[in-house]
């Protein structure tokens, strides 16, 4: 059986700040390397991290989100002909 090369073993992760896909290897994971989004250049490390808390930060986001509609709603925009 082959060897498994970290170096050749990709994960799907996203940017901490604009939520961009990107791919990393299981050697950057493994180290806690920093990495770069190609998106809006934020550079995060590659640390552990809880995932249900992360999952209930993005909750909580969207439900921030709905509550600004709420208090400031957008007005429609008028027929313009």
């Amino acid at each position: 059986m082959a060897d498994l090369d970290i170096n050749l073993q990709f994960v799907a992760i996203e940017c901490p700040k604009c939520s961009e896909g990107l791919e990393v290897s299981l050697k950057e994971v493994i180290n806690h390397d920093t990495v770069e989004c190609p998106q809006c250049l934020h550079k995060f490390s590659l640390e552990p991290f809880d995932y249900e808390y992360a999952m209930q930060v993005r909750r909580n986001k969207a439900e921030l989100e709905k509550l600004k509609n709420i208090v400031f709603p957008t007005e429609p925009e008028e027929n313009k002909e």
